[in-house]
């Protein structure tokens, strides 16, 4: 960005939050017998991956990925907590649903997969 000649910034660098995330699956036990954490994994990384940076992460469109995976027929999130890496180490329980990342960035950092039988 411009900005005016003779003005200040102040540019840090830090790592990109982590999210840790519990994702209550129901699937079709023809389509996919057991929870495939690789495919359900890369649903929400890939999610992560299109927020632009400094973008806010949504709830409704992560599950929206996770529901595009071959043989699910629902998704819900269990919990979802997000670190930043600034000074405090900020933790953050979502409640809501969106979270603005500290950093600007979020990666997965551990995914717990529940999964229900749609029989």
């Amino acid at each position: 960005r411009l900005k005016f000649a003779g003005t200040r910034l102040q540019v840090s660098s830090i790592q990109s939050d982590d999210m840790d995330i519990t994702v209550n699956v129901w699937t079709d036990p023809l389509v996919m017998p057991e929870a495939d954490e690789q495919l359900i994994g890369d649903a929400v990384t890939g999610y992560l991956d299109g927020i632009r940076y400094g973008g806010t992460f949504n709830k409704t469109l992560l599950l929206d990925a996770v529901r595009r995976v071959p043989g699910i027929i629902d998704a819900t999130v269990g919990s979802c907590v997000f670190t930043a890496h600034d000074a405090e180490g900020t933790a953050t329980t979502l409640n809501g649903q969106n979270y603005e990342s500290v950093a600007g960035h979020i990666v997965l950092h551990e995914i717990n997969i529940v999964q229900y039988r749609n029989e």
